[in-house]
């Protein structure tokens, strides 16, 4: 019978539930290739994040909250003395957003709500938080008609009674107060007209006397009496567009708009994006509050203006504490369709060096809070080993984006510190000149693929002149650290999709490399090596591994294979396309239903362990960062950052270490598999004290597979340094 995989159920046993629980851990250093300090290094990257301030911990300043569009989740920034303080702890206490986030406070009681996407229309979120207490939000529902349920979405008046009011989903309203009377107006684009702006008129100040309705008729289906024919051009006074080409149809491309009196002349003008063009542009209102009239439009901000090969889209924010609203504009896609977005520069940052009512726009930065981040554009996915051989475990990131599909490459980051207290320094972000090769999609992992004892590089990559994806090997010739040097890049048998992940792991512990591969469908699939040595001939052993079969739930999982809970057995960390990790304890178990847990990461402010949301798609590995019983896992995500999470039980080494070594007896031409729990020196010696082979440095709570001398058949000693003490195990060969 299949064996299924299911969900934890509330009620777990505690035991159980502390063997995977994590912190957020965001202290380890990591400095630039100038040695300069990242701010916030672990704070997972941004794409397309929308900008709002809030009082997220209610201490009287304005904090940030951004949305990113292409990861779907919130990314929340406390304002510690003027300088932003990434706060994940916040993260949960939002409601669930999709497509773009504005908040504004309709109500006027001081606390901002929440403004966003949904299938039908806009939600909104009205924000009940109580005096210093947690984040709360309500869904605020709309009166459609007497009798009629209420509405989930925002409805407006049109020409034949309430409706929605429908947006695009790549659409971005500008919720502003059109009239200055005190209450929220929208502006949107038509849904189905030919480039032409809607206004929606609040009247919750004229019925009530008061802003804390949100009562909306559509006053007009072309406000400002002008169109959007194609990029920078528009037909103005009330003329047409000539007829679209057959490339373009009517509003086939999200629209951004957003609304602000540039000219402190009284009245509204327009900042205007397309989803197809590259650069912001300026519409000037010529006219007044009551009738906006536009005859022109300009790249905007004069002199440098804002420009992205899709989508640049504007947001008005104070980020530098001075009084004064900011520009910052990114490029609003939902996926990277076109692989020349540079993703590492995609938060522009235009300081207000004028007034809040005449301000003036001076460029400061392209890669503005990613530059005090890893961030390595988009897709970064991380893998950990001892490049230079000084005993603790370095970092290099795949990583997607330079600005062109070509240059896709591998970045390295030296530990600087030690294997307890890890500190990482950029030392390249080309290393090994994987740019040369014109890869794009690489996802490295570090394993022994041929037998010798030695960690090679598996990496899977796609080639910019074919686009076919391959998994490759890259042979290490170094005992202690790794050299590549003229070395030739492997290609391996297997078939698979660009989106799809492979993990290289002895699955059967027969001592040879198999693949566990994430398939496109939601499966995943056991490829076994049946070798010989050296040789990795792979054939499909099952199509639903563990039970993953096909789901629409589930695409291209990322798998990591390690013993996270130091019980001596190999857990699986599981990671998909919404950003959540899950763990499957003793994977290799057959005798009992298979389970997920998902709710692993501790919140501070809740004390509660939840689900995230750690960047859209993720890729996980495991890493023992802090030489404790229980490693770290480590997650790279589609935002082109990194989070580590460090396990919080109880991580105290016992006095003696715990010591694992199979298969005992071992013949000759097998390798022996090493495990233990703190970092080694390893040296095989005769029983008359004759060192056979020289001192091999391990590093703590990983499998190293270890080549055997030609010896004659048997009994030796395996001599384990750890600090100033002598550990010995004996070792029968045959």
């Amino acid at each position: 019978m299949q064996r299924l995989v299911c969900l934890w159920l509330v009620g777990c046993p505690a035991l159980v539930f502390g063997q995977f629980n994590y912190v957020i851990e965001q202290t380890v250093p990591v400095t630039d290739q100038s040695n300069i300090p990242y701010e916030i290094p672990w704070a997972g990257g941004l794409n397309a994040a929308h900008y709002n301030s809030i009082d997220l911990n209610q201490d009287g300043a304005e904090d940030l909250l951004l949305f990113d569009r292409m990861a779907g989740k919130p990314v929340p920034f406390l304002n510690d003395n003027g300088r932003y303080r990434y706060a994940p702890e916040y993260e949960t206490q939002f409601p669930e957003m999709a497509n773009w986030v504005l908040l504004r406070d309709f109500n006027c009681d001081g606390r901002k709500d929440i403004f966003t996407g949904d299938v039908l229309g806009i939600r909104v979120f009205l924000n009940t938080t109580a005096t210093n207490g947690p984040l709360r939000w309500e869904p605020h529902l709309f009166f459609s008609q007497s009798g009629a349920p209420k509405s989930q979405v925002l409805l407006t008046k049109g020409f034949s009674g309430l409706i929605n009011l429908q947006l695009q989903f790549d659409d971005l309203p500008s919720i502003t107060d059109m009239d200055n009377d005190g209450d929220l107006d929208i502006l949107s684009m038509n849904f189905l007209g030919d480039g032409a702006v809607e206004l929606h008129k609040n009247f919750s100040q004229e019925r009530y006397g008061s802003c804390d309705s949100l009562e909306f008729e559509r006053i007009t289906q072309s406000w400002g009496d002008f169109k959007e024919c194609e990029c920078g051009h528009f037909a103005f006074n009330g003329e047409n567009c000539p007829p679209h080409g057959p490339d373009r149809t009517k509003h086939s491309n999200g629209k951004a708009l957003l609304v602000y009196d540039f000219d402190n002349d009284l009245d509204q003008d327009l900042l205007f994006s397309d989803g197809e063009c590259t650069v912001l542009y300026l519409l000037e209102n010529t006219g007044s509050a009551d009738s906006p009239t536009f005859s022109s439009a300009i790249d905007f901000p004069p002199g440098d203006p804002a420009s992205f090969h899709l989508f640049p889209t504007p947001f008005l924010e104070d980020v530098d504490f001075d009084g004064r609203r900011d520009l910052i504009v990114i490029p609003n896609v939902f996926t990277k369709d076109h692989l020349d977005i540079n993703l590492k520069e995609s938060n522009w940052f235009y300081r207000n060096a004028g007034t809040e009512n005449v301000p003036d726009y001076v460029p400061v930065s392209r890669s503005y809070l990613q530059g005090q981040m890893i961030d390595v554009g988009d897709n970064a996915v991380p893998a950990f080993t001892d490049a230079d051989g000084d005993g603790d475990l370095d970092m290099i990131i795949g990583q997607d984006n330079n600005g062109s599909e070509s240059t896709g490459s591998i970045a390295l980051y030296e530990n600087t510190g030690n294997p307890g207290a890890p500190s990482f320094r950029l030392v390249t972000d080309n290393y090994l000149d994987f740019e040369s090769h014109e890869f794009y999609n690489i996802k490295p992992q570090f394993h022994d693929a041929n037998g010798d004892g030695r960690t090679d590089l598996i990496f899977s990559a796609t080639s910019a002149a074919t686009h076919q994806t391959a998994l490759y090997t890259l042979l290490n010739k170094n005992n202690s650290g790794l050299d590549f040097s003229g070395q030739p890049l492997t290609m391996v048998s297997f078939d698979m999709l660009f989106t799809e992940n492979v993990h290289m792991v002895d699955v059967d512990l027969d001592g040879l490399p198999d693949i566990l591969a994430g398939k496109s469908n939601g499966s995943v699939q056991f490829w076994k090596n049946s070798g010989p040595q050296g040789v990795i001939n792979l054939s499909l052993e099952t199509s639903e591994f563990q039970g993953f079969g096909p789901s629409v739930e589930r695409q291209s999982m990322a798998m990591s294979v390690a013993d996270l809970d130091a019980d001596a057995r190999a857990d699986l960390v599981i990671g998909d396309q919404y950003g959540q990790l899950g763990v499957i304890s003793d994977f290799r178990q057959t005798s009992q239903e298979i389970s997920v847990r998902t709710d692993l990461i501790y919140n501070s402010i809740s004390g509660e362990y939840e689900t995230r949301n750690l960047g859209g798609r993720i890729w996980p590995t495991v890493s023992n960062l802090f030489d404790e019983r229980r490693p770290a896992i480590v997650v790279g995500n589609i935002l082109g950052g990194i989070h580590i999470l460090r396990n919080d039980g109880d991580n105290t080494l016992p006095d003696e270490p715990l010591i694992e070594i199979y298969p005992n007896p071992v013949v000759h031409e097998e390798l022996l598999n090493f495990r233990i729990d703190r970092p080694a020196t390893l040296q095989l010696i005769s029983l008359l004290g004759q060192e056979l082979t020289a001192p091999v440095t391990v590093l703590p709570n990983q499998y190293h597979r270890l080549p055997l001398p030609a010896v004659s058949s048997g009994i030796y000693i395996l001599r384990i340094s750890v600090a100033n003490k002598n550990y010995s195990r004996r070792l029968v060969i045959f």
